[in-house]
Formats: structure tokens, sequence, C-alpha cells
């Protein structure tokens, strides 16, 4: 969520009409649950993008997404031999996926996961999906085989928005 404050002002200079914001997943996706971004900081970090994109796009609407749901993404490969692997060697979202993790921390992220649709209530002009992305029901053949994690080619499609726009991702 760090980067927002660094890509408000682009969207700003651009005079966005719309403006998508998909941020989150680094904060969570970490070595361990301790090591996220707190939930305080990420809010921060939030609110003051938007604050940003309001005081310089009064007239612009705002669509947050959700974060894709990491504990799906860990349940549905995880009897996976390589996909345990592929996560442990190249130590992707160890927060979530690590080998040694209990229930209690997955739960964690999950938690953290949720912080993004009370920020955008308080905001007259942004719109939060609901938890659509969150909610999305993936399979395992839209998963890569490459990292067990990043959609595969026949992942889920991406929405396509109006054209004055700028993503903040």
């Amino acid at each position: 969520m760090s980067a927002a404050a660094t890509q408000a002002p682009r969207a700003v200079s651009q005079g966005a009409q719309y403006v998508t914001i998909l941020l989150g997943a680094n904060d969570l996706c970490t070595a361990s649950p301790d090591t996220m971004t707190s939930t305080a900081t990420f809010q921060t970090e939030f609110q003051a993008a938007m604050a940003k994109l309001t005081a310089g796009l009064p007239k612009a609407h705002v669509f947050v997404s959700s974060i894709p749901n990491l504990y799906q993404l860990w349940q549905v490969p995880h009897t996976n031999s390589l996909a345990r692997w592929v996560w442990a060697t190249a130590h992707i979202c160890q927060s979530m996926l690590g080998a040694t993790r209990t229930e209690a921390e997955r739960q964690q992220v999950v938690a953290r996961e949720q912080a993004l649709a009370d920020t955008c209530a308080a905001y007259a002009r942004c719109r939060w999906d609901g938890g659509a992305i969150y909610s999305y029901k993936f399979s395992a053949s839209q998963i890569s085989t490459l990292d067990y994690f990043h959609p595969s080619l026949s992942g889920p499609p991406i929405p396509r928005g109006p054209r004055r726009t700028s993503v903040l991702s």
C-alpha cells in the first residue's frame, strides 16, 4: 500500500476521471504474518492516497478491488508437492503459503484482507467491489504451474474499464 502515495499524484496529474485501485497483496505476502504491513499502517497509507485523489480529482470515481483470496490460493494446490516445493524454494508469500504456517497464522492474513472496504466507505466517490475478487472461486487450472501463485493463461478474465483511467497497482 505504500506505493499508493506515489501513484495517486500521477493519477491526479493525468486528470483521470476513473481510478482503479488494486493494491495490498504485497502487504500480505511477506516472509511471515509478523512481517506483514500492520493494519493501522495499511489503512493510513490507503487513506493518504484517497485524500490525494479526492483533493486532486474531486469529480473522479475511484474503484477499489478486493485482494485475491490468498487462503483459497493456499487451499487449492496445497496438497500438490510441487506447489509446496516451488513456494518454499522461491519464498513465495510465506505468510500464507509457508509449510510451517498454522491455521491461526493463515487467519491473520485473511483478517488483513478485509481492511479496504472500511476505508473506501468513508469516501463518497469510492466504490468497493463488494469482495468480488476475494470471493472468486478459481480452480487449480487457473493457477500458473510456474509459481503456483499467479493466474495461468486460462485464469480469470481481466475486466476492462473506461478509457481515461488510471490504475494504482
